[in-house]
């Protein structure tokens, strides 16, 4: 049976190792080389990048300890510990969403003049880190140990085996517990990511409407760029945008002026998408976060309702390698995280280049 979660075994290693490395690269880039995160717009990544990096220990260590020990007996301990700790960090990874949603719809909507307070930040993710610690505790009530007795096993005959695996307790009461409980964090974070849908709409549709100023300035002269309103998402602090060397902007200028045979109206829609890129790279976190959400949450249904100590046996090779990966989409969002970083904030992505030269 091992066998069986082998290649979800390899994925999720892979997945730790890419993911621990990746996550801890970004936090010392911004410890490091960016001394402003506290006063700007990425104030939460770093959070979330360690965040993500803890879930990438947690996840993986645990999930493939117990694809490779059906046999052997694990305590109720063992199995509560790893469940609470990975659902508490998860959860806290969805909430620092939420809060960078808040922030950038704060931010952008009411064109920065009503920021999170840097004190605020501080005690809300401490809230969270409480929320996240207090409402994962109903796992200590029905998660434990399962002895489950198979006969067979893919038409191999096991004459009666015993495996243990972790699992919800029979009971009543525990299978109540856990009903409720899932069906509470589902909902919750089914709410999560339908608020931060509205604002990152609400946040599209002032970008849309820069969008439509620059599209006017096609019948403006060319002095009229400097007539348009600044941008919502630029920071006194420290802008979104990485601002290159003189040498290094000219080159750009000179490809751009190549390529695109630079006109007023490009120019300003270059600067445009240039100047809310960082809202680009959380909306775009936002939303793999979401997709990445709807598997794990439709194999957790269907276990719950069939029943978790019957639902995997049931399933034929393919669809068990599919449902493993599927039921773990949760964890591998935590790796995805720092290349989407990476892709999209090009001061880090310049540091990060920076620091890989120096290491050679």
């Amino acid at each position: 049976m091992a066998v069986d979660r082998l290649p979800i075994s390899i994925v999720l290693m892979v997945t730790s190792v890419v993911g621990v490395s990746s996550n801890i690269i970004i936090v010392f880039v911004y410890m490091s080389r960016m001394p402003n995160w506290r006063a700007s717009g990425r104030f939460f990544v770093p959070f979330l990048a360690i965040n993500d990096a803890i879930v990438c220990i947690t996840g993986p260590v645990f999930r493939v300890y117990l694809n490779f020990n059906f046999i052997v007996r694990k305590s109720d301990v063992i199995c509560q510990s790893g469940a609470y700790f990975i659902n508490v960090f998860v959860a806290v990874s969805s909430m620092i969403l939420l809060l960078i949603t808040i922030d950038r719809f704060l931010f952008v909507y009411y064109s920065g003049s009503k920021p999170f307070a840097l004190k605020f930040k501080w005690m809300s993710l401490i809230g969270i880190l409480l929320i996240a610690f207090i409402s994962q505790t109903p796992i200590w009530i029905f998660i434990g140990e399962l002895e489950v007795k198979s006969v067979e096993h893919r038409k191999h005959s096991l004459g009666n085996m015993s495996f243990y695996q972790c699992s919800e307790i029979h009971g009543d009461k525990y299978e109540k517990s856990a009903i409720i409980h899932t069906t509470l964090r589902i909902g919750f974070v089914f709410c999560q990511v339908i608020i931060m849908a509205v604002l990152y709409s609400l946040i599209a549709r002032v970008i849309y409407r820069g969008l439509t100023r620059i599209r006017k300035t096609r019948t403006t002269p060319s002095n009229s760029s400097s007539k348009l309103s600044p941008d919502p998402d630029s920071r006194s602090a420290e802008s979104d945008t990485y601002t290159p060397p003189k040498k290094e902007m000219s080159k750009t200028r000179e490809r751009l002026n190549t390529m695109l045979k630079k006109t007023v109206s490009r120019q300003n829609l270059y600067g445009h998408f240039s100047r809310h890129r960082f809202t680009y790279t959380f909306m775009l976190l936002t939303g793999i976060y979401a997709i990445n959400l709807i598997p794990s949450t439709v194999i957790t249904l269907l276990s719950m309702v069939l029943g978790e100590h019957t639902f995997w046996y049931r399933l034929t090779y393919a669809e068990l390698s599919v449902s493993l990966l599927a039921y773990n989409s949760d964890i591998i969002d935590s790796a995805i995280h720092p290349f989407i970083y990476g892709l999209l904030d090009t001061k880090l992505r310049s540091e990060i280049k920076r620091i890989l030269k120096c290491w050679k």
